[in-house]
């Protein structure tokens, strides 16, 4: 096997010694269930979204001094919250900040920053200073991920912050929400670069022409209309389709990849209203929606011309649209946007589903100890119990992948061995980080062992 060096966080020991069993236990005492089963009760439910939605807008509202929110954790009781306060302070730029900011700012110049402090009962604390562009947002986890959080550091990897915030700041903010299913985190802008980095739509036209003719003479579109057409009027009606996380729209290593998947949304849509429409006088329509932090201005305006509106993704705003007359698309977000959609469309689910194809029922294997450390998998996506019966209740459609447009190209599997922390290792800064030794599994001939990422098309049946 071949050692590669790499940088993640490090988990606590107490995490690394966790085992998944007393962890599922744990939700199902939060949510008051005293069997031995899987968890059944819905993790995310409306309510407890919007209540969240309407706390997080009250924050980040700029109007006003100092605020504080509660974020609740599982059991929804105050010894299990954390809570933040968002100020704004002026400060003064002296050469420090990223290089982005430079572009913007002047030696001595004052500008505004917001911070947030986040605090726990039992005394932990975080603080996050953000530039005015950058963005607070609501993260969502899925019981998977409240299970196997800091087991799998790899998982929550983020590059490092701009210098406003000390890195081991943004994992103590983690920490502090661990068990939080819906939680504050940061977008910092300055990751992205500024807006007059991108192209502009002419600049793009061309890209744009071939990647339609592309997706329109591609067996993978031959392959979801033949899934969708006989079977639209054997599904629930469809009224909305929602797309989490399909990228933005610009030429880079990906390719095509984002452009295409949005173009699938588009015929999705098409298809199901022709299938779906029972009177030709009265046309059955269907709004599509997109949702991904990473749209541009120009991403925006090109939606708008395959007829797909855009919504807030930092609010969590295409969560809601979902219930059980809604289509999603999200590529690769897996169990992250899967189990909140289930949920929130409880007890039948979302009428269809095009995602990374699920790969187990985790609550199933829960009796397995998670000591081994993290482990990349391209085709590994194991989930709740609830949602892999969602799965079980639908028709599958397994041949609507394509690594190139939808899946994603063979990839090594790797194991993570230890973390390597340097005695003299800084508290702070970027080289806080300590080293991991990654182990790239291989065969009996000495070759990496490859794990391809497929989709799956999922179509519920009508009850």
């Amino acid at each position: 096997m071949t050692e590669r060096p790499s940088r993640m966080p490090p988990a606590s020991k107490e995490r690394r010694e966790s085992t998944s069993i007393s962890d599922f236990r744990l939700i199902k005492t939060a949510l008051e269930e005293t069997d031995d089963g899987p968890v059944t009760s819905p993790i995310f439910t409306r309510h407890r979204l919007e209540g969240f939605r309407q706390d997080y807008k009250a924050l980040i509202d700029k109007e006003g001094g100092e605020k504080t929110m509660t974020i609740p954790g599982l059991s929804f009781k105050p010894e299990d919250a954390v809570t933040v306060t968002l100020r704004q302070e002026v400060k003064k730029f002296f050469g420090w900040a990223n290089n982005n900011a430079k572009d913007e700012l002047k030696e001595g110049e004052e500008f505004l920053v917001r911070i947030l402090n986040f605090k726990d009962v039992h005394g932990r604390t975080a603080t996050i200073t953000l530039y005015e562009r950058d963005d607070i947002k609501i993260v969502h986890k899925s019981t998977v991920e409240l299970v196997g959080y800091e087991l799998n550091p790899n998982r929550h990897y983020t590059r490092y912050p701009p210098a406003l915030t000390d890195s081991s700041e943004v994992w103590k903010m983690k920490d502090m929400q661990a068990h939080c299913p819906l939680s504050i985190g940061v977008e910092f802008h300055a990751l992205h670069g500024p807006e007059k980095l991108y192209p502009t739509r002419e600049q793009l036209a061309k890209s744009i022409d071939s990647w339609t003719e592309e997706w329109e003479q591609s067996d993978l579109r031959k392959a979801l209309v033949e899934a969708l057409e006989p079977n639209a009027k054997n599904m629930p009606e469809v009224k909305k389709i929602v797309c989490f996380g399909l990228g933005y729209l610009f030429p880079d290593l990906d390719h095509c990849r984002a452009y295409i998947q949005h173009l699938a949304a588009r015929d999705i849509g098409k298809i199901l209203e022709k299938g779906q429409t029972k009177d030709k006088a009265h046309p059955h329509e269907i709004k599509i929606y997109a949702q991904d932090p990473r749209y541009r201005e120009v991403c925006i305006g090109l939606l708008e011309e395959l007829g797909i509106t855009t919504v807030d993704a930092y609010s969590a705003e295409g969560i809601l649209l979902i219930d059980e007359h809604t289509f999603i698309v999200e590529i690769a977000a897996g169990p992250d946007f899967m189990e909140p959609a289930v949920d929130i469309a409880f007890p039948n689910g979302p009428a269809g589903y095009l995602s990374r194809k699920v790969s187990g029922n985790k609550e199933q294997a829960r009796d397995k100890a998670i000591t081994t450390g993290p482990v990349y998998d391209a085709a590994l996506n194991e989930v709740s119990d609830r949602v892999w019966k969602y799965r079980e209740s639908c028709a599958q459609f397994p041949a609507v992948t394509d690594a190139k447009r939808f899946g994603f190209p063979p990839s090594r599997i790797t194991r993570t061995r230890e973390i390597i922390v340097p005695d003299n290792a800084p508290q702070s800064g970027e080289d806080s980080i300590p080293h991991i030794n990654y182990i790239i599994e291989t065969d009996e001939n000495g070759q990496d062992v490859m794990s391809k990422f497929d989709t799956e098309l999922l179509l519920r049946r009508s009850l």
